[in-house]
């Protein structure tokens, strides 16, 4: 007959004689001990999460806080801030100082409490902001929902453990109870129904817990799968041809590096232009011209900055795909390339100074790289090698000719500056 192993923390809570346990009786108790031994494991990964959280979410709701609500930006990251910024700190302490007890996070119910109170703080947020913003809650919510969702993400493993441990007790439910663990995960269910229900964070939650999946296979931090801004149809097509050496998974590797340089917003966007432009300034001062042939240039190039802004505004379009603003980025950094070169084919015309030209308009290429382009060969590269994927983040043929095109390009320049 099966037998628990030795000072199983599970054995304190049985109600009937060890002795008298069936083997399948057994096979159900060892399941949910083995739970409880890998919890230590999951609790610092919780732990690790909500202090990047804290690294990250200001940033991430702040970047998309709309326009007409910028004059009240401090008042609403000051919402966001006591309500889950400064919740996460304390839980992230809190779990630390628990873990050091040595105690059974799973079955004392804490390690599952602390996933309550994440939700708890997503409803605090809500319910805050619709006080306060009553006619604005909902783009509100909007704004922070890379954030939440993100949030959820965290604690996808706290979760997920829940349930399991859930279902197994379920199935002891008459010969084991584990009161503080079965109380807590009740008021956690409790939780996820009302955020379920909810019209506002419904979606978040669905897709968060997506998320949460598809970071445990592949490791890319939970905020930039968000920023790819995938529904939970998609990410769940995603995950199902998900594994960790999968092509999906370098794939969205790359995407996820790709989406941390593109703007977010207008401020980001002007930024970034204006950052872009500096550094082409400073590049055309160095680059061996006269001062007079220099701010000449410059000024031409300036001339045509307003056109790139223009042409790089939709990618800050709601609901544009990965793959649409992926083909607006390239086609800016093309562009800037372009402008900067058109400028010194016009305004430096000797033939003794080519050389010099090519130096500044390599340069300039590798700036705009750097700062806006990313590495396009290999996204389109990874893109090849998991075409369903790539469909999913918004990969056409029309697309794919325009960029396979643009890393053509910027294949023979970096071939040119070898």
């Amino acid at each position: 007959m099966s037998k628990l192993p030795e000072n199983a923390q599970v054995s304190q809570f049985i109600s009937k004689d060890q002795n008298s346990l069936t083997d399948s009786q057994v096979e159900i108790l060892t399941a949910l001990e083995n739970l409880n031994k890998e919890a230590p494991v999951i609790a610092k990964k919780l732990e690790n999460n909500l202090r990047d959280f804290q690294a990250y979410a200001n940033e991430l709701f702040a970047s998309q806080i709309p326009e007409d609500l910028m004059d009240r930006k401090d008042e609403l990251l000051g919402i966001f801030n006591r309500t889950l910024v400064e919740r996460t700190a304390t839980l992230a302490d809190e779990l630390s100082a628990t873990a050091q007890k040595k105690e059974s996070m799973l079955f004392n119910g804490l390690l599952v409490s602390y996933a309550v109170k994440i939700l708890e703080g997503i409803l605090e947020f809500e319910k805050k902001i619709e006080s306060v913003f009553p006619g604005s809650s909902e783009k509100i919510i909007k704004a922070a929902s890379n954030a939440l969702t993100a949030l959820v993400a965290t604690h996808f493993p706290t979760i997920a453990m829940a349930m399991k441990a859930s279902g197994i007790m379920e199935k002891a439910e008459s010969f084991l109870k584990i009161d503080n663990l079965e109380k807590t995960v009740k008021n956690l269910k409790t939780k996820i129904a009302t955020i379920e229900q909810d019209q506002k964070l419904a979606n978040i939650y669905k897709n968060g817990m997506e998320i949460g999946q598809i970071a445990e296979i592949t490791s890319i931090p939970t905020q930039s799968i968000a920023k790819l801004d995938l529904d939970a149809s998609s990410l769940k097509s995603i995950k199902s041809n998900l594994t960790p050496e999968s092509n999906a998974a370098s794939f969205l590797q790359e995407a996820s590096k790709a989406v941390e340089i593109m703007p977010n917003n207008e401020k980001n966007l002007v930024d970034k232009l204006t950052a872009i432009k500096e550094a082409i300034h400073s590049s055309i001062n160095n680059g061996g011209l006269s001062l007079d042939q220099s701010k000449k240039i410059t000024q031409a190039i300036d001339n045509r900055f307003e056109e790139v802004k223009k042409n790089l505004q939709p990618i800050l379009k709601s609901g544009a795909s990965f793959f649409e603003k992926v083909e607006v980025q390239q086609k800016t950094a093309s562009m800037i390339v372009k402008v900067t070169k058109d400028a010194l084919d016009e305004l430096n015309k000797d033939p003794n100074k080519t050389r010099l030209n090519e130096a500044i308009i390599q340069n300039v290429a590798q700036i705009v790289k750097e700062t806006l382009q990313g590495n396009i060969m290999e996204v389109m590269k990874q893109a090849a090698k998991s075409p369903s994927t790539a469909r999913e983040l918004g990969l056409n043929n029309a697309i794919k000719v325009n960029l396979d095109k643009l890393a053509s390009q910027q294949k023979s320049e970096a071939i040119i500056k070898r």
